[in-house]
């Protein structure tokens, strides 16, 4: 590792597919969205959201760039605080990964992969995660498989709003005694193509001249 300095040791990596599980069977994201929509007897869906559920979970296929899709998997936790919504995501991580035998959703990660994060972080590197999955729901997933601290992963990005700021623009709210922050039901920013480049750039500066 000597011929690298170690001001210069950062590693970026993708997630589905690189670190996790892409398509075998689906995404982390849409496990957990058709769980929510169509199995979790706490939540009551909207119609539109079963009805975009259903119809993915039957062709088995998710456009990776579906506005439609982006939409309904935001506004499905709208209103949970952030604890609210890291608790949901660490039960379903527990949850058994399908098709396969004494294996959880939060093991579904490839282990030489892991072992290479894990050698890099013990030799100086800083090693960050990018994905296009929302990074609140990715977060809990990556720090407990790849030991890695919050602030080393690059998702895409949901809206969160005060509890009682309602309709308010954030400019016009302050955020009171007692408030909490939830999420505001609706995706930012998708963290793919162009984005992920920009995402990454404004969390990583220090890898590219700013001149």
């Amino acid at each position: 590792m000597d011929f690298i300095p170690e001001e210069n040791r950062i590693a970026i990596f993708d997630f589905d597919g690189t670190l996790f599980c892409e398509t075998n069977p689906t995404y982390f994201d849409f496990q957990l969205f058709i769980h929510r929509v169509l199995e979790d007897p706490n939540y009551q869906a909207t119609e539109e959201q079963l009805e975009v559920a259903e119809r993915f979970r039957d062709t088995g296929y998710v456009p990776p760039l579906s506005a439609e899709y982006e939409r309904m998997l935001a506004s499905t936790y709208a209103g949970l605080t952030l604890s609210e919504f890291e608790k949901y995501v660490r039960e379903f991580m527990q949850s058994n990964q399908p098709g396969y035998e004494n294996l959880k959703r939060a093991d579904a990660y490839y282990r030489p992969m892991a072992e290479v994060v894990k050698f890099l972080s013990e030799n100086g590197f800083t090693v960050y995660v990018s994905t296009g999955t929302d990074r609140l729901t990715v977060r809990p997933l990556v720090m407990q498989t790849m030991n890695l601290p919050a602030n080393q992963i690059i998702g895409s990005e949901s809206l969160v709003i005060a509890k009682e700021q309602g309709d308010t623009d954030g400019l016009s709210y302050m955020f009171k005694e007692g408030d909490e922050l939830v999420l505001g039901g609706k995706n930012l920013i998708k963290n793919l193509q162009m984005n992920k480049l920009v995402l990454t750039w404004q969390l990583v500066y220090m890898l590219f001249d700013s001149e």
